[in-house]
């Protein structure tokens, strides 16, 4: 039963990512992750992440990530979060670049029902890149987000909305998102080990380097 409904998920996902749009209007790419998560006395949490990340059109744009966090709970429905992101880009056209973004933010969850919650998470990040020379700016996002747990708790899904708040991206920032919608399904595989399918949906912000103004996303990721 289980492995039916993981199924039939993955069918809706891949069916929204190969039909939204036509090829001239959406790019796609494919992700992998990998997570690793620390509890330090229930209050903090230390997050590390890894991931690649390709584009499927002409671009050949390729990107590989490694990004760490730290969290503090304040009781139940307030948590304070601190990270760092590193990325570097290979775009054969535009040139490779690495980029180093710190992000200072709040979140504050409230549960609607025994299996459901919802949360905002509001972060400032500051985005540097170093190509010849050093270009940064600075951009707010906002994110509200629904969290369900199915009656099997081995199971459980996110969905949500992000807004980001910029006024210009840098030439060479192929990807600069505006909008991001995201749906996962995680499901425990044993003690602390899952594995996760995310889609996303990017409108991208005007940019003459974009092939498509949308973006779709399929990413599979490993928890542990």
């Amino acid at each position: 039963m289980l492995w039916h409904r993981f199924r039939f998920y993955l069918a809706v996902i891949l069916e929204i990512f190969l039909t939204k749009n036509s090829m001239a209007q959406t790019e796609f790419f494919g992700e992998f992750g990998v997570h690793k998560t620390f509890k330090i006395k229930e209050l903090w949490v230390i997050n590390i992440e890894s991931n690649y990340k390709h584009a499927y059109q002409l671009t050949k744009w390729r990107r590989i990530g490694l990004s760490g966090g730290i969290s503090r709970h304040f009781g139940k429905h307030v948590t304070l979060l601190f990270g760092i992101s590193n990325n570097y880009r290979f775009d054969p056209k535009l040139g490779d670049f690495y980029e180093l973004s710190p992000a200072l933010g709040a979140d504050f969850k409230l549960p609607i029902t025994s299996n459901l919650a919802i949360s905002q998470r509001s972060k400032v990040e500051s985005k540097n890149f170093f190509i010849s020379k050093h270009v940064h700016y600075f951009r707010a996002r906002l994110r509200i987000e629904l969290a369900y747990k199915f009656n099997n708790p081995n199971w459980s899904m996110n969905t949500g909305y992000e807004w980001y708040f910029l006024k210009n991206p840098i030439n060479n920032e192929r990807f600069p998102s505006s909008r991001e919608f995201n749906l996962t399904i995680k499901k425990k595989i044993r003690n602390g080990h899952a594995l996760g399918l995310t889609y996303l949906r990017n409108v991208f912000l005007p940019h003459s380097d974009n092939v498509g103004v949308n973006g779709n996303t399929i990413s599979l990721w490993y928890e542990f």
